[in-house]
Order: C-alpha cells, then structure tokens, then sequence
C-alpha cells in the first residue's frame, strides 16, 4: 500500500472542518450557557449579600434607636429627681422661713401639726400608689399594655349591663368615635365594634382616630357617652383620688 499525500490532505482537512464544527455548534454553546448560569449565581450571591448587608444596618439602627431611648428615659429620669429635689428643698426653705416668725411655742405647735399632716398624706399617697400600681402592672407588662388596654375595653363593652344598654341605646344616632394611642388593629378593631354593636343594639357607623395623648390604650365616644381604657385617664383618676378621699375622711 502506497501513501497518499492527496488522501492525507483530505483526511487533515475533515479532521479541522470537525474540529472547527465541534467548537462553532457544541463546545461554544455549553460554554456559553455555564457562563450565564455562573452570571445568575454571582447575581443571587450578590443580591443575598446585599439583602444581608441591610438587614445588618436596620439592626444597628434598632439598636441605636434603643440606646438614645434608653439614654432620653435616664436624662428624664435625672431631671425629674432634679426638679423634686429642688421643689423638696424650697418647700423645706419656705417653711424654715414661715417657722423664723412664729414663737418657740406656736412654732412647736405647727411644726407636730404638720409632720403629722405630712405622715397622713405620705400614708395616703402610698396607699394610693400601691394601688394605682397593681391596677396597672395586672393588665400586662409595657410592650403588651396598648393590646392590653384594647382588649379590656372591648370585654368591659362585652359585660355592659342592661341598664347600661337601655340608657345608651336612647341616645340619638350619631357616629362612633373610637380614639387609640396608637393606629388600631384590625383584630382589636372589629372586636370592639362588635361589642360595641352589641351594646348600642344596632350597626352603627365608625370612626378611628389616633390620639396620642391617650398614652396606651383607648376610648369610645358616641353621643353623651364615653367609655375609656387607657392610661391617661387611669392616670388622671389617680391624680383626683386622692384629694377627694381626703374630703371624704374629714367629713
């Protein structure tokens, strides 16, 4: 067999054509297609890194906010200290001066006259304190006492009495206000408005507004009749409660 250049050729240039036909419709297809999947991925990582990147900042920012919340409560609670001990000392200041003009005795006299006034009062506000304080912290701790306070009023409108019923349901049809110190929940709302159906004995038409003066919690409003759950009122109750048991112990 003898060698043929011509065939040879040939051969070489099919084997080319075929390399050339491998590369063109196959090896650059697969190379192309595992460049994009690497392209998505690098895609996802970088979205994920990013995602955690903010997620991250918000912590710190949470944290942040927590610390000056912190730090505001303690330079509040440092000027408050401040202002009842300077009122502490001028009350102590004037009396000193009001006591300067008085005879040993009569100075004696107002001097047991007042401490004794001042151990009554003392006793009074404790006992006032004490129990302001177990009303208060019974309804739940601080983070749940606005859902706390909610839900109260809603089971106060669900145990209205039929007294209560009848004296309401007399009153003119007028809207329902319901103020919150914070933007009412769903859940939270319609329980109220159930219960406050239940009582007025008819639908009734609905208003929501948030009123931050309110502190936590709520108050329904619709005619003459109000019905309130939050701290700002409780708050002010305490404040009356105690000149008027005084009154009531001197009569």
């Amino acid at each position: 067999m003898s060698f043929s250049w011509t065939t040879f050729g040939f051969e070489l240039l099919n084997f080319l054509i075929l390399i050339w036909l491998l590369k063109r419709f196959l090896y650059r297809p697969v190379q192309q297609a595992l460049q994009q999947r690497r392209q998505s991925i690098e895609k996802t990582l970088e979205a994920a890194t990013q995602k955690e990147q903010q997620a991250e900042s918000l912590l710190k920012q949470y944290e942040q906010q927590c610390q000056q919340w912190r730090e505001e409560q303690q330079h509040q609670l440092e000027a408050l200290q401040l202002e009842l001990e300077e009122r502490r000392r001028d009350a102590l200041n004037a009396l000193h001066k009001e006591m300067g003009v008085l005879s040993q005795k009569q100075r004696a006299l107002d001097e047991r006259q007042r401490e004794m006034e001042r151990e009554r009062e003392q006793q009074q506000a404790m006992d006032n304190g004490r129990r302001f304080a177990s009303r208060l912290l019974a309804l739940c701790p601080l983070p749940e006492l606005e859902a706390r306070l909610l839900q109260l009023l809603a089971e106060e409108l669900e145990r209205a009495p039929e007294p209560l019923k009848s004296m309401v349901q007399r009153e003119p049809v007028a809207p329902l206000l319901l103020e919150t110190a914070f933007p009412l929940p769903a859940a939270a709302g319609g329980r109220l408005r159930s219960a406050a159906e239940g009582v007025m004995g008819r639908p009734v038409s609905w208003q929501t507004v948030v009123n931050p003066d309110l502190k936590a919690g709520g108050r329904l409003t619709v005619g003459g009749w109000m019905l309130g759950a939050n701290l700002a009122d409780e708050l002010s109750a305490f404040v009356q409660m105690a000149p008027h048991e005084e009154l009531q112990n001197e009569l």
